[in-house]
């Protein structure tokens, strides 16, 4: 009974830490959208922990299938072992990490019988996109959001949805969205500081979720490929283009000694079309599932068709549930206001290199994870970072001159 009242002191103390922080940082400048993002979370959480079976079935089991694995492999080896030599655990390294960092601790104080503590703490974690979405805009727009903007970043649907969940989700999506953010000041200007956290954020996202490395890979691309194609004046900048080309052929030959065209040909054609995406055809949310590449020319339509459907999916044409409604109606308001943005001559968004870089960014993202997914639901949790991303650039256009920062 003591250890699971220490896991609900745990959770208030983060609470309270989360609050004391934002109180401080920037002088409290978003620390109502703080309070009333954590207020929505604190009340959703029972709710979902009630009927967390309709809303996440898989949940639970996944959360748990791994943890007497973990508890086995961190008594023989230490619970931070798994930052030295991840990929020597056989099974998913990012699970236990996520263990070893919090929620295997919160897991053994409530006997796997209370998951509100853990919930608790991803909520709070969940609010550290606060931070990431300031730095972001101001990096790309030298502004800063309005309260109301954040508030809608802060609390986007299929961000709230997963800052309640169980899961690896929280941390292996904001490690990747800080480890852009400072590649990219890395590439303005070296700072060791920086670079060690570049280092450690990629090391991370290399063991919770794998592929998710593509994050850094694209923004060191698409960085390349507007100084090569799309930055003007070819005689003032001749240097950097002939620079710029040699890096791409560089970072083309490292990428294809691990990872192939062939290969990604292989795992869309093979694994793909007999794995488990076509089985989430029962609940409704797979797609294109009869679409697959013949031939590597294929690739030149099949991967941006599959890349403009993991970031808006599910379509509206496919829904068949009120909540795949709900979700295509925010996928489809997210593409408007990209639209917009694009269309809008005077916006800020043209007038900013490190927007649309970063809009490239996500355009080969798209293309690079969403060639190897096929359910809505996966590619709701997988496009995460890019939504964010996007929601910072979209939304954070408008702001007026007087508020800048």
């Amino acid at each position: 009974m003591s250890q699971h009242l220490f896991a609900y002191i745990f959770a208030i103390f983060s609470i309270l830490g989360a609050i004391l922080f934002f109180k401080i940082w920037h002088k409290g400048a978003y620390m109502n959208v703080v309070m009333y993002s954590l207020l929505i979370r604190i009340v959703l959480i029972p709710f979902f922990d009630i009927y967390r079976d309709k809303i996440f079935p898989a949940e639970i089991p996944e959360l748990l299938q791994w943890y007497e694995e973990w508890i086995k492999y961190s008594d023989l080896n230490g619970y931070f072992n798994i930052l030295l030599k991840p990929f020597d655990v056989e099974g998913p390294r990012g699970m236990y990490l996520y263990y070893s960092m919090y929620a295997g601790w919160l897991l053994r104080l409530t006997d796997t019988n209370d998951f509100i503590p853990l919930r608790i703490v991803t909520a709070v974690i969940s609010l550290t996109v606060v931070v990431f979405s300031y730095k972001f805009c101001k990096l790309i727009y030298k502004k800063k959001p309005t309260n109301m903007q954040m508030f809608v970043i802060t609390n986007w649907p299929f961000w709230l949805l997963y800052s309640v969940n169980l899961g690896r989700t929280m941390p292996s999506v904001l490690i990747p969205l800080f480890g852009m953010l400072y590649l990219y000041k890395l590439i303005q200007r070296f700072s060791v500081f920086t670079l060690i956290i570049v280092t450690v954020s990629f090391w991370l996202t290399l063991i919770f979720r794998t592929f998710f490395f593509f994050f850094f890979v694209t923004t060191l691309l698409s960085y390349l490929l507007y100084i090569v194609f799309l930055e003007k004046k070819w005689h003032e900048n001749k240097i950097k283009k002939i620079a710029g080309i040699s890096l791409i052929i560089v970072l083309s030959i490292i990428c294809s000694k691990y990872f192939s065209i062939l290969d990604a040909f292989s795992l869309i054609t093979d694994d793909l079309s007999n794995g488990d995406q076509v089985n989430g055809d029962a609940t409704g949310s797979s797609y294109l599932l009869n679409f697959f590449p013949t031939q590597l020319s294929d690739l030149l339509y099949y991967v941006p068709i599959q890349g403009l459907y993991f970031l808006f999916s599910p379509m509206i044409w496919d829904v068949l549930k009120l909540e795949q409604l709900i979700s295509s109606i925010f996928a489809l308001s997210l593409f408007f206001f990209i639209i917009r943005v694009l269309i809008i001559k005077n916006s800020e968004f043209k007038r900013s290199k490190i927007a649309k870089v970063f809009l490239l960014n996500m355009i080969l993202i798209c293309m690079v994870l969403g060639a190897g997914v096929k359910n809505a639901g996966a590619a709701q949790r997988w496009r995460l970072p890019v939504t964010v991303i996007l929601l910072c650039i979209v939304l954070i256009d408008n702001v007026k001159n007087d508020e800048r920062t």
